[in-house]
């Protein structure tokens, strides 16, 4: 139990995918109208960081996407995520690459410098979103 403990610690955020027009915690306006999404809505976040996190689960992907973070240039060694997705082949990348140029500009990244250190590739990764 300690040894899974100790793995779940070390898990990295690989997809911190920040978006949100209202603070956290900010209840929705009143009477806001509820509205389906259309053909030209907005990706959530959540489904790209869902798409992402399937991806990874591929080795190949893993360690394209971990070099990639390493020769990033940015603070944290971000990457540009429509940027990114928009260089990779392979029709499952390409559907992501569409539904990501219909969400605001977002940064793939590991936002603890201990994890991205520690992270050599490998399956223990999460994904996440705020």
């Amino acid at each position: 139990m300690q040894h899974y403990t100790s793995r779940a610690a070390a898990l990295v955020v690989l997809a911190a995918l920040a978006c949100s027009e209202n603070p956290p915690g900010t209840p929705p306006d009143e009477g806001a109208a509820i509205v389906p999404p259309s053909e030209g809505a907005a990706t959530p976040p959540e489904q790209l960081a869902r798409s992402l996190a399937l991806a990874l689960g591929d080795a190949a992907f893993r360690a394209h996407v971990k070099a990639e973070l390493d020769r990033s240039p940015f603070r944290e060694h971000k990457l540009p995520f429509q940027r990114f997705l928009a260089a990779e082949r392979g029709p499952a990348l390409a559907a992501m690459a569409r539904d990501a140029q219909r969400a605001i500009p977002l940064e793939m990244y590991l936002p603890v410098s201990e994890h991205r250190r520690a992270w050599t590739g490998g399956a223990n990764v999460l994904v996440a979103t705020a």
